[in-house]
């Protein structure tokens, strides 16, 4: 119950936000966004770590910021407005193990904290299975009703640029798919362009090919980062328990 009220308390401001914008933003409420950004953000909220296996803590406890770099800036992404009305269209690039997808879920809360945008996170590895179109993946993921009026309504948001689209994991694609998706990525990026995108990635794994995107490096952790991190985490595991 506590989690629930505390996701409520999270989204409450980007739903007020709908609620006060024009009837067409505020349509959203109708087809399902509150409740994905609900089911989302409770996934979110609250994770397991290697020391808390048995029990979820808060993800803002133990997490340690990642900072990428592109040309001279190097952020941590605290700011996600200023960061991404000034680029749009963002790859993180970055070897395994380095915090590509905790920085992605980073992002997602921020968005939601800052009511910016409606961000909406995908997991492309889950497209390995999905036998439909990645529009479809899209709207299904989305959309609480799949009759026409909802779709022309999101359709429409999507037009508007409504969204902040965090696609992680574009090197998890099997190679067998890996060219199909690409292309569908690309068409639907290119059809809603005024949306903002992120796409997570090893390096050399073909995300490079995707036009316009620009790309962000994530700095390699030093071992006074891992010492730093876990340090934070052994903090956090004795405070639960004094």
């Amino acid at each position: 119950m506590e989690t629930k009220v505390e996701v409520s308390n999270l989204i409450s401001p980007i739903i007020k936000v709908l609620e006060k914008a024009t009837h067409e933003v505020s349509a959203l409420l109708e087809i399902g966004i509150p409740e994905y950004l609900e089911n989302q953000t409770e996934k979110l909220l609250y994770v397991n770590t290697f020391l808390h296996r048995a029990e979820k803590v808060k993800f803002d406890d133990i997490y340690y910021p990642v900072t990428v770099k592109y040309d001279y800036l190097s952020t941590k992404f605290e700011d996600v407005r200023n960061i991404l009305e000034k680029h749009s269209y963002i790859t993180i690039i970055g070897r395994a193990g380095t915090g590509k997808s905790t920085l992605v879920k980073y992002i997602f809360l921020r968005s939601i904290r800052q009511s910016y945008k409606i961000p909406v996170l995908v997991e492309l590895r889950l497209l390995n299975e999905y036998r439909g179109e990645f529009k479809k993946f899209i709207f299904d993921k989305l959309l609480k009703k799949h009759v026409k009026p909802s779709k022309e309504t999101l359709k429409r948001a999507l037009r508007r640029g409504d969204f902040l689209f965090l696609f992680d994991g574009f090197d998890e694609i099997f190679s067998k798919k890996k060219k199909l998706i690409e292309g569908q990525l690309a068409d639907f990026v290119d059809k809603y362009d005024k949306n903002k995108y992120i796409i997570t990635s090893r390096p050399g794994l073909g995300v490079e090919r995707i036009l316009r995107f620009q790309k962000f490096l994530v700095r390699d952790l030093q071992f006074e980062d891992i010492l730093n991190f876990i340090d934070s985490l052994v903090v956090h595991e004795e405070r639960r328990y004094r």
